[in-house]
């Protein structure tokens, strides 16, 4: 699961952003989220694990689990 990765997914999106890159954000792995972000496996599941939204996850819906963790 560490190696995982999506196209869109939320963690590609934050690589996007040039402060979480210049914060040390290497790349859009599973597991470099739970590194760089400091969350356990189980919260970054919640937020980014279409499991629990089907194949489409809305960006609303990231964003209020993010806010939640």
């Amino acid at each position: 699961r560490q190696a995982a990765r999506a196209d869109g997914s939320p963690i590609s999106v934050a690589l996007e952003d040039p402060l979480l890159k210049a914060a040390g954000l290497r790349n859009d792995t599973y597991g470099e989220a739970l590194r760089f972000f400091e969350l356990s496996d189980w919260q970054l599941h919640e937020i980014v694990c279409s499991c629990h939204v089907g194949a489409t996850m809305q960006s609303k819906w990231a964003a209020a689990r993010v806010r939640r963790t």
